[in-house]
């Protein structure tokens, strides 16, 4: 996280990063869709990666 979010034009991005240094993005919602992110971030982790 960046910073706190400051209203509500702002967004969650939860982003991963490979091995190589490349950035994932995993997904990318409005303020009041955390639920959606964290449960992104669930899956992405229980995930086989590749």
């Amino acid at each position: 996280m960046d910073r706190p979010p400051a209203g509500p034009s702002d967004h969650w991005c939860a982003t991963a990063v490979h091995s190589n240094g490349v950035q994932l993005p995993l997904i990318t919602r409005p303020i009041g869709q955390l639920d959606d992110c964290v449960e992104a971030i669930a899956d992405w982790l229980t995930s086989p990666q590749g």
